[in-house]
């Protein structure tokens, strides 16, 4: 099983921001780590998202 994701994503950053502050990359990169082995799964779910709002 293939665990990647693109963190440094500018989608991926933007479906992550909060009361509009942008997340470090550190903070993406934890907050990325509870979803192991699903990330590549979480970055499309992420993507899509934007695609919603």
């Amino acid at each position: 099983m293939i665990d990647t994701f693109p963190a440094s994503d500018l989608g991926i950053i933007k479906a992550m921001v909060k009361d509009d502050k942008k997340p470090t990359l550190k903070k993406i990169i934890q907050r990325s780590e509870k979803w192991r082995p699903y990330r590549a799964y979480a970055a499309l779910c992420l993507w899509n998202a934007l695609k919603e709002n």
